[in-house]
């Protein structure tokens, strides 16, 4: 018998789920649990984090994002799978506190898969960005990456072997500019786990 299914997880499909297949299945194999990956999340429009009790109406917005496994989502940010950005802070951004780079981590380490071909694997960059901000540039390694327009202000930049230094620069509506402060990350070539801990 055939039965539709939800792509990424080949349990039922639920509304949010937006690739779908039909599956020939034996009867009394067909799935019974519901896709839990695909989930709807209500974004502040300002920050480009996610809404709470201190987002007003007009700026929510909804979005729906394919929630992966922790383990999986070093995998899924390289592939290109957005996932939902971190909660909003308790005090948003303000020219106080200024503009703050949210994504990388400092001093992370990413490897680059030998699995999936190396144009595929990016690294997702973000912002909090303050109030009245128009357009957010990433430099990395004092090189311009490009300008994003809009929140939640991520950049998709594809993996370079090396030691990097990422800076965020926000224009604002009365013309200033302010910059984070510089994130340092890695990125790294795969290693074989004898190679990484000294294995025979």
């Amino acid at each position: 018998m055939r039965h539709e299914v939800c792509a990424l997880s080949g349990l039922l499909p639920t509304p949010e789920c937006p690739l779908r297949k039909t599956e020939l299945f034996i009867e009394g194999t067909v799935p019974t649990e519901k896709d839990p990956f695909y989930q709807t999340f209500e974004i502040d429009t300002l920050t480009g984090l996610l809404a709470d009790d201190n987002t007003p109406p007009e700026r929510r917005t909804r979005r729906v994002y394919a929630v992966l496994p922790q383990e999986a989502r070093d995998w899924a940010i390289r592939s290109g799978i957005e996932q939902p950005p971190p909660a909003a802070a308790v005090r948003l951004p303000d020219e106080e506190s200024g503009l703050r780079l949210l994504e990388p981590d400092p001093y992370t380490v990413f490897q680059i898969s030998p699995i999936t071909p190396v144009a595929t694997q990016r690294l997702r960059l973000t912002v909090g960005a303050p109030p009245g901000t128009l357009a957010v540039t990433y430099t990395l390694n004092g090189l311009e990456l490009g300008t994003v327009e809009a929140a939640p202000w991520a950049l998709w930049w594809p993996l370079e072997l090396g030691d990097h230094e990422l800076v965020a620069t926000a224009t604002l509506a009365d013309g200033t500019q302010q910059s984070s402060e510089p994130i340092p990350f890695r990125v790294t070539a795969y290693a074989p786990p004898e190679v990484r801990f000294g294995g025979q």
